[in-house]
């Protein structure tokens, strides 16, 4: 497999989205799976999410959510990893309060990368 750089990972998950990604239900499969293998493809119950994992196994190899689904003030996204290209791509989307759940039919993609930060909480004694 021929590694790709970030930004081909993006325009071929925007082609991918387009053209596979009806229902904003679709991928709330894969915004909650922690590694994207033939297995976990089989056990999808959304026969959308299936057809979209297949297909980013299939052209991107192995894929790790390294972040899953975290929803802030109507943002939804998640963090996928492809191992074979050392590539991190977080998956934006927004949540619809309405109707409780995240939705990314209208997804946008952006290259990003990990950085460890240091934060302190305060608790009682």
């Amino acid at each position: 497999m021929q590694k790709l750089t970030g930004e081909q990972i993006i325009e071929s998950l925007q082609l991918l989205f387009e053209e596979l990604v009806s229902n904003s239900y679709a991928l709330t499969e894969l915004s909650c799976t922690k590694n994207i293998t033939v297995e976990s493809i089989d056990e999808f119950n959304d026969e959308e999410a299936q057809e979209v994992a297949t297909k980013m196994f299939a052209d991107f190899g192995s894929i790790e959510n390294v972040c899953e689904e975290s929803t802030t003030s109507g943002d939804a996204y998640f963090i996928l990893f492809f191992k074979d290209h050392g590539v991190y791509i977080k998956v934006q989307g927004y949540y619809n309060s309405y109707e409780s759940c995240s939705e990314y039919e209208d997804a946008t993609f952006h290259l990003v990368v990990p950085k460890d930060k240091t934060i302190t909480v305060y608790e009682k004694e």
